[in-house]
């Protein structure tokens, strides 16, 4: 059930590391030891994709490219030494609870780890599930992702990025991939049960990778066990995206436009 898309291991060296090295070097700094970076993982990933409160380029311009940071870019980490240097292309994707306080940034996962999870779709109940399947897809034009910008009932605003198949639950507890979400109209489900308006969406390539995790090396139908809490967004597991049961999507789900086409703006003439 793995990705058609490359995937990425932890053994690669990619193109940008000689660059990230060479700019720390200009900058007169070290590389951070490796369980630094992974330490702070989530907090590098807010800032190297420009998200709330790190937006730099992006405030007021939230469009694809916006992000003054790519892979080879350093981020400053405090330590007691005086600190050092993480690159950008370490950036984890979307936080992934791990327990009740605590999440985890999707890319750090491995199989055999254990995620914190809502037993079914009314999220009264939540357990520990030990992940039979994890993978990386390196992002392009052609497996972009999407970039949901989030409204809570007190207005306190949020991003939420994600690949473009990723499964979201809506209020109804029925599932839309994220790139058939649309503005103004739909809204997410949080972990506590409360609405997120979406007040935009953008499509791009905004991170280094989509992770891809699942509580089965099979396909789902039934979203129980197969959820997950995505910076604290309730969504599905890769097993369900691939097996879920009709049912359980909105209505007329393969018929709806995805983001980025004519279609879409056809369809939705109040995002123009």
């Amino acid at each position: 059930m793995a990705p058609k898309k490359s995937t990425v291991t932890a053994g690669d060296d990619p193109s940008w590391n000689k660059q990230c090295l060479e700019n720390i070097k200009k900058l007169g700094g070290t590389l951070c030891p490796q369980e630094q970076c992974e330490d702070m993982s989530v907090p590098i990933h807010m800032i190297c994709n420009c998200l709330p409160p790190y937006l730099n380029g992006c405030l007021n311009n939230p469009l694809p490219g916006c992000c003054s940071y790519g892979p080879s870019s350093p981020v400053w980490v405090a330590n007691p030494k005086g600190g050092c240097y993480c690159c950008c292309g370490m950036a984890p994707g979307a936080a992934v609870a791990v327990s009740k306080t605590r999440s985890i940034a999707a890319d750090q996962l491995k199989k055999g780890d254990t995620i914190f999870v809502p037993k079914d779709t009314s999220l009264r109940q939540w357990t520990s599930v030990t992940l039979q399947f994890v993978s990386l897809s390196k992002t392009s034009t052609g497996n972009p992702q999407v970039s949901i910008q989030l409204r809570d009932e007190k207005g306190k605003e949020s991003t939420l990025i994600v690949g473009e198949r990723q499964l979201l639950m809506m209020p109804d507890r029925k599932f839309k991939e994220a790139r058939k979400i649309v503005p103004g109209m739909d809204q997410l489900v949080n972990k506590d049960g409360q609405p997120m308006e979406v007040s935009k969406i953008i499509t791009g390539v905004f991170g280094q990778f989509i992770s891809y995790i699942a509580s089965s090396a099979a396909p789902a139908s039934e979203p129980e066990g197969h959820l997950v809490s995505l910076e604290g967004i309730i969504g599905g597991d890769y097993a369900l995206s691939l097996g879920i049961a009709p049912g359980h999507l909105a209505d007329n789900h393969d018929q709806l436009p995805n983001i980025g086409t004519d279609d879409y703006n056809q369809r939705y003439p109040h995002l123009s």
